[in-house]
């Protein structure tokens, strides 16, 4: 018998009339009227039934009200305290501080106490009554803001932490004035006059059933309702986990209100129900879908109504909903979805997100709009494509490739080509863009895009009061940030069928077969915890709930899923990522290493899925110069009397001899990988550090030791401009401030190796070249670049890169490999450049070399160990520049893949390519 029947025997004997049910959730009151509704025999009222969310509305008569409005209250308190930050600013301080205000008011703590700032030691005893552990804990804590020099971060902290509690009160103040609310302030309320609450008194059975992890707040109502001899209190757990202190999931049974032995039910099922568990490790997020969905119709291809009702599918991972649903569906398997499909996996919503990118820099940058990588993503999105007609594309790919247009009609050439203007605008742009998408014929989903508008419509009606105090960033922020939570409900007409559910809407439900992806660490259980301005040490010593309390609450709901379960699946990807994470849940362990040797009765059974091998017959691939490509090439690099092209880079040939499919998928069919980051990526680190260098030495004749002791000091500041000027969004992640620290330190390091070579003078800094080449057949072509610095000493010029990767610069024996293989190219690249030079002035004496900034090694390394290049070098590097240069025009030529397949290890584009390494 489920959890759920054996409330119904309890409470279908009891006066239904004048009795409450109160669930964990609204899935779990819907099931047990259902089944409570079945086993009465005669007509008769229905209890009340709530979720413990609908509650608070009963037993407290303010109005909760919308996050957005809390944040302009709990602003405009802010403000009448004295701060100063704008409502930009102070957004994301403010949706923390939400949080944690909700979450004190739940657990009954005084605001006062926990922001309050304590360094004496005799103080804090007098203040909190702690254990030795507590004490020293937060004694270390806040010695750390003793009277010495305190560092930026620990001022912005304290400052922050010393205006909560007068914000905190002004912010109730200013909600008790306008008559509203916030969850955990009406709950702490609703508690403060329970003795004179009148919603309870017309019951005369209240059942609280299948809770867990109750906030102080729940707990106080059980107890007042205990006081009142009213409740019947019902929980759901299994001694195998209660019983044992080392089991995270009994935790709150070992505590609280919860750990009365007297509370029924406590069972054995883990530990002597018989179970079958399969345990299937699978390559691959979408493997795993293919192969859930391939178990589910395997099974259930051809099962009756009871035995689909009896079976869940859990996924913790909601990106596996829609291929999952996907594929049953196809095979007419009848499903029953009540997780909704999340909006934030609509192509829509993805769109959506990059047009708030561009519209961010649009407001950044006075350069050209479509320099930003987010706009040619978005130009070419295939759901984008597939919503625009033959005109509009057209009128895309001319902005895509510069050219000047005097029609500007669809609403994406709108968005890409004219700043912002106002919120106005922009809301009449956006819900343009939404009558696009409408028009998407071949969307599967379509209802998400009518939820998306309908709701968009309630979000900017509300955001409209506010423009005000709003930006259009901060507009974008908050519009984003309630449509990426938003679930759309799919409409099943026939309820029944296989549950689809998240894993929290498990709660207090039992399947007799259980099937759960994916099992892995960061999954489930989670790595992810609610931002928060109280710092951990505080959290802990008020029990607030941390890292370790989460976790219990998640372990405790995977165990009672599996309690009733007879056949169990669990699914986990087996190949980690980039970084070695990802590893199979610890769970999955502790059913191997704990659960099994306590229970007899469990078999288990371990499947690891090999994914087909593709056959290495692949079909190599050629394209052929046809007319289109051979004018596109025209175009970007011969010069005419009418054409100013692009002109040839030295990465652009380098990437031809590597590949000359390469050159053709970068330069002509300019399929470009997305190197968009939420952190400073290679490209953005090596612009910085550029850059950096630029500020400290331009102007700056002759470099010597007064010179760079004078830059040393200027580091600090020529950084944070070369960041703000490549690096919109700021230094917000740890990662960011590494890599900060990483690039000061090859300044630093760029500096020593100069100081060893001075006096010399900087002739040029990222210095711009252009020149022009005739070929043999006398056609012109330009080359250009980019030279990082030139500088002059002895009558030698240099020409130097900054290089953070692992550059070699030794020349071969046999100089002709440095025009055919890719190994050579930093070598090619600085002969690219010598050239160029020499092409001014030919008396030149000149060298070229590296900062190898990666290695040990502190000094410049020349691609002559001489004074300076032989003629001889720069002569051959002359000839083999014009004969790649030729091979790449000749139409008779095709562009094919490299026969070296070591050119294939790192190319962004190896994957379309389907080459084997």
């Amino acid at each position: 018998m489920n959890f759920l029947q054996k409330v119904v025997d309890e409470v279908k004997v009891l006066p239904l009339d004048v009795t409450l049910v109160v669930f964990p959730t609204r899935r779990a009151s819907i099931e047990f009227k259902n089944d409570l509704a079945k086993v009465l025999s005669k007509t008769s009222w229905l209890p009340v039934v709530l979720p413990i969310s609908d509650l608070i509305n009963f037993i407290y008569d303010k109005p909760v009200t919308s996050k957005l409005n809390l944040l302009v209250i709990l602003f405009n308190s802010y403000q009448n305290i004295g701060g100063k930050d704008s409502f930009d600013q102070f957004l994301k301080w403010g949706e923390q501080l939400l949080n944690d205000f909700d979450e004190i008011d739940r657990q009954l703590i005084p605001a006062e106490s926990i922001f309050k700032r304590v360094i004496d030691i005799k103080e804090i005893e007098a203040t909190f009554e702690l254990d030795e552990e507590e004490l020293e804990n937060l004694y270390t804590f806040w010695n750390q803001f003793s009277n010495e020099k305190l560092t930026p971060l620990k001022t912005l902290f304290l400052n922050n932490w010393e205006i909560i509690p007068a914000l905190y009160t002004a912010f109730n103040a200013q909600l008790d004035q306008s008559n509203l609310a916030y969850e955990g302030k009406a709950w702490k309320a609703a508690v403060k006059q329970l003795k004179n609450n009148e919603y309870f008194n017309q019951y005369k059975h209240i059942v609280f059933a299948g809770f867990y992890a109750l906030t102080k707040c729940e707990s106080e109502i059980i107890k007042h309702l205990q006081q009142e001899n009213k409740i019947l209190l019902y929980k759901d757990a299994d001694s195998w986990y209660t019983e044992s202190k080392h089991q995270e999931a009994g935790r709150y049974f070992r505590k609280g209100v919860l750990s009365d032995a007297k509370i029924p039910w406590t069972g054995n099922l883990l530990s002597e129900s018989k179970k079958n568990i399969n345990v299937i490790g699978v390559g691959g997020k979408m493997a795993m879908a293919r192969e859930l969905s391939a178990a589910i119709i395997s099974q259930f291809k051809n099962a009756q109504d009871e035995e689909t009702n009896q079976t869940v599918v859990v996924l913790p991972d909601d990106s596996l909903l829609f291929p999952f649903l996907l594929d049953c569906s196809r095979a007419g398997i009848p499903l029953n979805p009540s997780m909704g499909f999340p909006v934030s996996h609509h192509p829509s919503i993805h769109i959506l997100k990059r047009i708030r990118l561009i519209r961010k820099d649009a407001e950044l940058l006075s350069d050209k709009f479509l320099k930003s990588k987010e706009a040619t993503w978005l130009i070419n999105h295939p759901y984008l494509v597939s919503c625009l007609n033959v005109q509009e594309l057209e009128e895309l790919k001319k902005i895509e490739q510069h050219e000047e247009s005097n029609n500007v009609n669809s609403v994406i050439s709108k968005l890409l080509l004219s700043p912002p203007k106002g919120i106005q605008e922009e809301t009449k742009l956006f819900f343009d863009l939404i009558k696009l998408f409408e028009t998407n014929k071949d969307d599967k989903l379509n209802e998400v895009i009518k939820s998306t508008k309908k709701e968009s419509l309630r979000i900017c009606n509300e955001l409209a009061k506010h423009e005000n105090i709003l930006t259009i960033d901060a507009w974008w922020n908050l519009l984003l940030s309630e449509l990426s939570s938003l679930r759309v409900p799919f409409l099943i007409e026939n309820k029944k069928g296989i549950h689809v559910m998240g894993f929290l809407e498990t709660r207090v439900l039992d399947y007799k077969n259980v099937f759960i992806a994916s099992l892995n660490e960061g999954t489930l259980p989670g790595s992810s915890i609610p931002k928060s301005a109280i710092p951990y040490s505080i959290r802990k010593l008020y029990q607030l709930p941390c890292k370790e309390e989460q976790d219990a609450v998640t372990a405790f709901h995977f165990y009672r899923l599996l309690q009733r379960a007879q056949n169990i699946s669990l699914f986990y990807n087996n190949t980690l990522d980039e970084l070695g994470q990802g590893e199979k849940s610890r769970f999955l362990l502790q059913i191997n290493h704990e659960l099994s040797v306590s229970n007899p009765n469990i078999t288990i059974k371990y499947q690891q899925i090999e994914q087909k091998i593709a056959s290495t017959n692949f079909h190599e691939i050629t394209i052929a110069k046809s007319e289109e490509i051979v004018n596109q090439l025209k175009k970007k690099f011969i010069v005419t009397t009418d054409n100013s092209p692009k002109g040839f880079s030295a990465s652009s040939i380098s990437s031809y001899i590597a590949c000359p499919l390469r050159f053709y998928f970068d330069q002509i069919a300019r399929i470009r990988p997305d190197l968009d980051s939420d952190s400073i990526d290679s490209p953005t680190f090596g612009l910085i550090l550029h850059e950096s260098m630029q500020l400290l030495y331009e102007n700056a004749n002759p470099i010597n030791k007064e010179l760079i002791e004078t830059s040393k000091l200027k580091i600090d500041e020529v950084l944070a401009i070369a960041i703000e000027k490549n690096y919109k969004k700021g230094i917000l992640t740890g990662n960011d401030f590494l890599l900060q620290g990483v690039i000061k330190e090859l300044i630093f390091k760029i500096l020593r190796i100069d100081e060893a070579y001075i006096p010399f003078e900087v002739q040029g800094l990222e210095e711009k070249i252009d020149r022009e080449i005739s070929l043999s057949n006398g056609v012109k072509v330009k080359c250009s670049g980019s030279i990082d610095r030139i500088d002059f000493k002895n009558g030698i010029t240099r020409i130097l890169d900054y290089k953070t990767g692992n550059d070699q610069i030794k020349l071969p024996d046999d100089l002709s490999l440095i025009f055919t293989d890719a190994k050579y190219k930093t070598i090619f690249q600085l002969l690219f450049y010598v050239c160029a030079k020499k092409a001014t002035n030919e008396n030149i004496k000149v060298n070229a070399g590296i900062y190898r900034l990666r290695s040990n090694e502190e000094e410049v390394l020349c691609v002559s160990l001489q004074e300076v290049i032989d003629d001889s070098l720069i002569d051959l590097a002359e000839k083999e520049i014009k004969r790649i240069i030729e091979e790449i025009l000749n139409k008779d030529l095709v562009f094919d893949q490299t026969k070296n397949h070591d050119n294939c290890k790192f190319c962004s584009y190896r994957k379309l390519c389907d080459r084997t390494i």
